[in-house]
């Protein structure tokens, strides 16, 4: 999927309660398209027995089809669901998603499409 001038960052911390939401989102994990290309994220997966309870789910690609009309993203590999996150982003665009989680776990977030993969070790508090 690599292709050339396309790279994500991504990080994770805690809000402290910052962002207001119904479910407990105060895990935050950011990425931020740091290439020069669009990016189309087609796939996230969860690494850690506790990864089914990470709240997250990307939307469809609507581009990026090579004019076959197949679209991709939305692929999730043990993660739990949650609210769409776009999942092209321009150069330059940033992601900030709260995700719900379940305390004391340990889980990493690795997002694959056309760009190298990204590891993102989740900010999980013990308690």
């Amino acid at each position: 999927w690599p292709v050339a001038d396309t790279a994500l960052t991504g990080s994770s911390a805690i809000n402290n309660g910052a962002h207001n939401c119904l479910l407990n989102c105060d895990l935050r994990v950011r990425w931020t398209n740091s290439g020069w290309a669009t990016s189309q994220i087609y796939e996230a997966e969860a690494e850690g027995p506790a990864g089914h309870t990470i709240g997250f789910d990307l939307n469809k690609s609507l581009g990026h089809d090579a004019g076959l009309g197949v679209r991709r993203g939305d692929r999730k590999i043990n993660l739990g669901g949650g609210g769409d996150v776009d999942s092209n982003q321009p150069p330059g665009q940033k992601v900030d998603r709260g995700v719900s989680y379940t305390p004391g776990t340990d889980v990493t977030l690795i997002l694959r499409g056309n760009f190298p993969d990204v590891r993102i070790h989740l900010a999980i508090p013990a308690t």
